[in-house]
């Protein structure tokens, strides 16, 4: 049941969203469905067209990026426009699988050997023939700031070699189940880019964003826009297209992204056409816009999962009991409500997975949404705390990063812990949160991967720096264990260690809605935003 206080914040947060949408349309935020994985509501008729070539598709996005650096670049800001310029060595299918993509691939020697056969006249978008020494050099930069690639392949690493003219062999001092999945990243993936450019940028980000992909770099124009155009000798995989894999089409001329940080803008810009697509329609308008015979709305579970990040490198939360009087003060139902306003809108889950994958289980259900404030009151006390501040670093950019935190810090308060806000844009958290002294907790939205070993705060070296030794251990056995149901026991075990040590809370798993244009056909699928296959029926 909910306080008196937090239903004064809802209600204040609802009155809030219905005068911005009555009195001038502005922006969204990501937000979706319940029962379905994917759902599909459109206005008016469509019909089922052939894919057409030209126009230019309009995408409205939260923010610009730090960079357009595909092997540091962590965000979806960077991902989404990153992935249409720069490929992977491999990629995965709508079922997670690694498959090809610039490389065919071969594991050989019990896992100790990866033969990579690179795609022959493969061109980037300066003209030059992608070879070995790119794929090479493109290998050893993604190692130096990929965790997940450190893990999978860096820390085994015997050697990386030339075989004839079309072959690099990755020899490994023992074999890693999980390296043609890391091979396969999209988030901070091994994207490729030629020996040149990476060479130029020593230390530092690359300064040209020149790839392989179907559309090539063209410009970036601060707080306006990132366009990139067709790359009209792309030359696609020979396969079927199945979530990021396989042949992609450029059927558009151009792509724009477009930041905005306000939600209603953005979705009153498709409204008027000055946009074609934008993700983020909350509950409260999800309705008013499928009665709208111009837009299409969708529905998706993308597995996002709002979540807190507690600093154990320094400071205050390194101390486990504090963080365990946290998790007890959490009113997780609360907490989704009001950052999303709809039940149909997020599923409550203990979970680091999405629920219906072969990952997910309920581990944690016992502490998960289960608030005891008494309880938590005596684990502060446990914890010597002393009044001391705890800084929690979060953003506008988006609602599911800043609702849930002004509604678990109110809850916070009640156990008397001092919390106090440092509201940032998303970039700069991104850049904050490397830095253990700036920090007790950051707001994150950790993201679905087709492995678990790949989320993000269960690398020692991620914002947070959850490093003990018995997560070391199951990391070590989740990572490098060949058995399949021995990896799932071991990931029940990390599981069940997430809610002892309290390195990291999900508050829920949140589901994204998107609207558009009608004209506008082939819509992604997947939990990851692609726009190529994309046409517009004019």
């Amino acid at each position: 049941m909910l306080s008196k206080k937090l239903s004064r914040i809802i209600a204040l947060l609802i009155v809030v969203v219905m005068l911005a949408a009555g009195c001038a349309p502005k922006q969204a935020e990501q937000q979706a469905s319940p029962e379905t994985t994917q759902a599909t509501q459109t206005s008016g008729t469509t019909e089922n067209t052939e894919p057409k070539y030209g126009g230019v598709l309009r995408v409205a996005k939260n923010e610009d990026p730090a960079s357009l650096d595909m092997h540091v670049e962590g965000s979806e800001s960077a991902q989404t426009p990153g992935s249409h310029i720069f490929e992977p060595i491999l990629t995965t299918d709508a079922g997670g699988n690694p498959v090809p993509m610039l490389c065919y691939f071969e594991v050989q020697d019990e896992g100790k050997k990866i033969v990579l056969t690179l795609r022959q006249n493969v061109k980037f978008h300066n003209g030059d023939i992608m070879d070995q020494d790119d794929i090479i050099a493109s290998i050893n930069r993604w190692l130096k700031y990929s965790s997940n690639g450190k893990k999978t392949i860096g820390n085994l690493l015997a050697s990386i070699e030339k075989s004839g003219t079309d072959k690099v062999i990755i020899n490994l001092n023992g074999p890693s189940p999980l390296a043609t999945m890391a091979l396969a990243n999209f988030d901070q993936g091994p994207y490729v880019m030629p020996k040149e450019v990476i060479e130029a940028a020593g230390e530092d980000k690359v300064k040209e964003y020149i790839g392989t992909g179907p559309y090539k770099f063209e410009e970036w124009q601060p707080d306006r826009y990132i366009r990139v155009t067709k790359f009209k000798d792309y030359t696609p995989i020979d396969a079927e297209p199945s979530g990021l894999s396989g042949k992609k089409y450029a059927y558009v001329d151009e792509i724009q992204f477009i930041p905005g940080k306000d939600p209603m803008t953005k979705i009153a810009g498709v409204q008027s056409g000055d946009y074609d697509i934008s993700l983020g329609v909350p509950s409260n308008m999800f309705n008013q816009l499928s009665s709208d015979p111009n837009l299409r709305v969708e529905l998706v579970k993308m597995g996002i999962f709002p979540a807190a990040i507690l600093n154990m490198k320094e400071g205050i939360m390194t101390n486990q009991k504090l963080r365990q009087a946290v998790l007890l003060c959490l009113n997780m139902e609360e907490i989704m409500l009001a950052s999303e306003g709809d039940p149909n809108f997020y599923e409550l889950h203990p979970c680091w997975q999405p629920s219906g994958t072969m990952w997910w289980n309920d581990i944690g259900k016992d502490l998960y949404n289960k608030p005891d404030l008494e309880k938590a009151k005596q684990l502060v006390k446990e914890s010597g705390y002393n009044g001391e501040k705890i800084i929690w670093l979060t953003s506008k950019t988006y609602d599911y990063f800043y609702k849930p935190a002004m509604i678990a810090g109110e809850m916070m308060k009640k156990i008397g812990l001092n919390v106090e806000f440092s509201v940032v844009d998303r970039a700069t958290l991104g850049d904050l949160r490397n830095q253990p002294d700036k920090y007790n907790i950051f707001s994150a939205g950790m993201t679905a991967k087709p492995d678990p070993s790949q989320i993000a705060f269960l690398g020692e070296n991620w914002a947070g720096w959850y490093d003990t030794p018995k997560k070391r251990e199951l990391m070590e056995k989740l990572t490098n264990e060949v058995d399949q149901n021995e990896r799932k026991k071991a990931w029940e075990q990390i599981c069940e260690l997430l809610y002892e040590e309290v390195p990291a809370i999900t508050f829920g798993e949140r589901k994204s809605g998107g609207v558009m244009n009608k004209k506008v056909q082939g819509f992604f699928e997947g939990d990851k935003q692609y726009y190529w296959n994309m046409w517009i029926n004019e």
